[in-house]
């Protein structure tokens, strides 16, 4: 008993520093040590030579993150990823403060913090290099300010006052109520500078400043404030100022005014732009059905179904304790719930991809709102032990109910450690070691071009070789991020003027390469064939360009062998076995290896390599294009059997179905 007095009597002196320290351990421990999937080599390099990033270019983040990149510790991939760790740990402290301030309970805001920080996502989101911790950070920022002042003001509103009080506490609560505009304009225009769903805490917001507001707001306050809210606008500047063309690095260019609005308002991306998402709340009635369902198997795959009753308790404890704070508290939840859901998760059927994208990334605010909630319901029920007759239940069960979140620390150590996951790297890596000598290697999507991104112009690896990349093969046209023309200029000048009739002495010479096939309903295949080669993709021209087809084809096929081969010593398809998390994509990227597999076991399948008298069926897809091998027999023997064990390994241990966060069937 005295050891736990002891601990409660800490917790208590130093309950904020405690959670942020302890919180961002954990979160270090767990972290992405080098580049992830998705956008983690894009801002990792955009950061780095303070570029700019996809639409919405998210300048706050990249300044905030370019600060990091001087940390003495890890790689350039590593602290960008300790932004996210930061930010989250902050926000976890602010819900700390909002809890205690709620319940003035330690152990029901110990309970709120644990409860959040082993859910699924915000684990997740916490130790990779993203934007989205930041943007729950200024989020929880003006949540936390608004739902102290309504819990404040409902209080103030309860108590006596004595005669000579009023004029003094109005003319304070007027000077307090500029202040917390002055705060809430000024953060709502830096969150114009990171992610855009940040802005629906405006909503609450403004209601709950309306319900409060008594008189006309002073000419001066909306003047200050609308300064205060261009002062944060003013972080976009960094688009116009660090967005050309000229610069060594940017994602998408922004040279006029028109490139500015593009990327801003996301409108590149039509129907998933900020505007024309926005207006998707107002269509389809049946959405609003499948937005509630999608967002609470969202929740389900995050929480406990046990949570929603102690969810539903503390609405209850709420609504008694103060309306305005519980309508405000409910409207955040639903705003970044159901509404988001609409907006976002509106379909019947959603994918993996919906799931991995969408699900395990916006809802975060709700997860945290939910958690808050659930804070409050904790507070019940430590309240109703205390007026028990026991002695020692009170005591020691709300302790141990506050911490035993934390024994789900063991799932996330094997479904979210990061830590574990070299396969973007390696297999980035690996697709740059097999290309030759001055060749040109093109991407598709973002899990081939933003990893190498960060490769070639952040590690400086392989040099002699230009990267290009391409949004699809619908259109042709690619980037140079990876291959800069004042560098690599002089040296590959025809695919600076995509000139295919110039690019076919290169392309002869087996020069071009892709991490996709051509396909054949694509652009490119009017000019392109491509053969599998390892884990890339050999590009050949078309047969129309080929003057002598028998020659080339016999020249083609003993420099395949041969660099198959040789591929076979260089990749580390080892990584595909040995990583911890669930990443979906990080398990689509080991399909791959798969193909370089199944592509050695039919090179050793020959007499000279003791046939068992075995044959397989062999046909293995690659995940991250969706081309799908020929299907074929291959004779087993004592040479190919390991290779074919081998991607039988992989392929079960990256299946989708034994994914934790999965579309439920």
């Amino acid at each position: 008993m005295r050891l736990i007095h002891i601990v409660k009597e800490y917790y208590t002196m130093s309950r904020y520093t405690l959670i942020f320290l302890l919180s961002f351990a954990i979160f270090v421990f767990f972290l992405t040590p080098n580049v992830n999937t998705g956008d983690s080599g894009e801002l990792a390099t955009a950061s780095w030579f303070l570029g700019v990033a996809h639409p919405s270019g998210y300048p706050l983040y990249l300044m905030i993150a370019k600060t990091a990149t001087f940390l003495p510790l890890g790689n350039i991939a590593f602290r960008t990823a300790v932004v996210s760790a930061i930010f989250s740990s902050l926000s976890l402290t602010l819900i700390c403060w909002i809890i205690y301030s709620f319940t003035a309970s330690g152990m029901a805001a110990l309970f709120s913090v644990t409860t959040l920080l082993v859910s699924y996502s915000y684990f997740t989101q916490s130790v990779i290099a993203k934007f989205y911790m930041l943007n729950l950070f200024l989020i929880m920022s003006l949540f936390s300010l608004w739902a102290n002042k309504i819990n404040v003001e409902g209080a103030a509103s309860g108590r006596p006052q004595k005669p000579g009080d009023f004029l003094g506490a109005q003319s304070d609560m007027e000077d307090k109520n500029e202040q917390i505009l002055y705060f809430t304009m000024f953060i709502a225009g830096l969150i114009t500078a990171n992610h855009h769903t940040g802005l629906i805490i405006m909503g609450p917001v403004f209601i709950a400043w309306i319900s409060l507001k008594k008189g006309a707001l002073k000419l001066n306050t909306v003047i200050t404030g609308g300064i205060l809210f261009f002062l944060g606008l003013l972080v976009n500047s960094y688009l116009v100022i660090r967005g050309g063309s000229s610069h060594f690095f940017n994602s998408v260019h922004i040279d006029n005014v028109a490139e500015f609005d593009e990327i801003v308002t996301r409108s590149m991306y039509r129907g998933s732009g900020t505007i024309a998402a926005a207006t998707g709340i107002f269509h389809g009635p049946a959405s609003y059905w499948y937005a509630l369902k999608n967002f609470v198997s969202i929740m389900t795959s995050n929480f406990s179904a046990a949570s929603y009753l102690v969810f539903l308790a503390g609405s209850v404890y709420l609504i008694k304790k103060n309306l305005k704070l519980s309508i405000f508290v409910l409207l955040c939840f639903i705003f970044y719930g159901p509404f988001l859901a609409k907006i976002t998760m509106g379909g019947e059927n959603n994918t993996e991809i919906n799931y991995y994208i969408a699900a395990h990334q916006y809802f975060i605010p709700a997860f945290a709102i939910f958690a808050i909630v659930l804070g409050a319901g904790f507070y019940l029920l430590e309240k109703s032990l205390k007026i028990t007759k026991l002695k020692i239940l009170p005591r020691v069960l709300p302790l141990i109910l506050a911490v035993f979140p934390l024994i789900f620390l063991v799932s996330r150590a094997t479904d979210s450690s990061y830590r574990t996951n070299f396969v973007p790297y390696q297999i980035a890596k690996d697709s740059y070691s097999l290309l030759p000598s001055d060749s040109v290697f093109m991407t598709f999507g973002d899990n081939a071009t933003y990893q190498g991104w960060y490769l070639k112009l952040v590690g400086r690896y392989r040099e002699d070789v230009c990267q290009i990349s391409s949004a699809d093969q619908n259109t042709i046209d690619w980037m140079f991020q990876g291959c800069n023309e004042k560098i690599y200029g002089p040296f590959f000048s025809m695919f600076y003027s995509r000139n295919f009739s110039g690019m076919l002495p290169f392309i002869i010479k087996h020069r071009y390469y892709g991490c996709d096939p051509v396909k054949d309903s694509g652009a490119y295949a009017k000019y392109l064939n491509s053969r599998s080669l390892s884990i890339n993709y050999l590009y050949l021209p078309a047969d129309k360009f080929i003057i002598n087809k028998n020659e080339f084809g016999d020249n083609v096929e003993s420099f395949a062998k041969q660099k198959q081969l040789s591929a076979d010593k260089l990749i580390n398809y080892s990584v595909c076995l040995s990583h911890f998390t669930d990443d979906f994509f990080s398990r689509q990227l080991c399909s791959s290896y798969c193909i370089h597999l199944t592509n050695m076991a039919r090179l050793y399948s020959g007499e000279a390599y003791n046939r068992t008298g075995e044959k397989i069926r062999v046909q293995i897809k690659d995940m991250r294009s969706g081309y799908i091998q020929p299907l074929y027999s291959v004779d087993i023997t004592e040479k190919n059997r390991p290779y074919l064990e081998m991607s039988t390994r992989i392929t079960r241990f990256n299946q989708w179905p034994i994914l934790y966060f999965r579309e439920k069937e």
